[in-house]
């Protein structure tokens, strides 16, 4: 059965429940404000090798007034070892700058952030634990954070934390602006 409402006149498919019969297509947020916005980034770490246990070697500070929200860690590791995504405070010592790569190739925005990454980053201070994940050597392990990303709000930080003594660690994490979408 079709209908005719609102405004425009336009016809729609009901069925025989009294339902909408709609066509829609699930795209994720990530995707979405990637393709739409160009807010989504890369934040690329290669070839870090902690040089004891316990270390941090990346660290993200939102800078900016909108919240940021890390959706995806992939990460290598040469070594097994656990990974601890840790809510940190204090200013990071000991590493060095990152770039973040826009995931809408040519697109030149960028976040307000503070990014280091390097084989021990100090400094810091433990805040808690809010992922923790044990990776197994050789191998590739991609933490998906999509239905429950971690939020930082305005000068709110994480440090990535390898647990072991050893191994080379390569990876990235995806990094997005929290905007409504529209």
């Amino acid at each position: 059965m079709f209908v005719e409402g609102g405004a425009s006149s336009k016809r729609a498919e009901v069925n025989s429940l009294n339902q909408l019969e709609t066509m829609a297509m699930r795209v994720s947020r990530t995707a979405w404000m990637t393709l739409r916005e160009g807010v989504t980034w890369t934040v690329p770490f290669d070839a870090v090798d902690p040089t004891g246990t316990d270390d941090y070697f990346l660290f993200i500070r939102n800078d900016g007034p909108t919240p940021l929200a890390i959706t995806r860690i992939s990460i290598s590791t040469t070594v097994a070892g656990g990974l601890e995504v840790q809510a940190v405070t204090g200013d990071p010592s000991g590493g060095t700058a990152v770039t973040v790569v826009n995931r809408q190739v040519g697109n030149n925005k960028t976040p307000d952030t503070t990014i280091e990454s390097g084989v021990n980053i100090t400094n810091l201070t433990d805040a808690g634990v809010i992922e923790f994940a044990e990776l197994l050597a050789a191998t590739q392990h991609d933490l998906s954070l999509q239905d429950e990303p971690i939020v930082l709000v305005q000068n709110q930080e994480i440090a990535l934390l390898w647990t072991a003594a050893t191994g080379i660690l390569s990876g990235n994490v995806t990094l997005e602006l929290m905007k409504e979408l529209s």
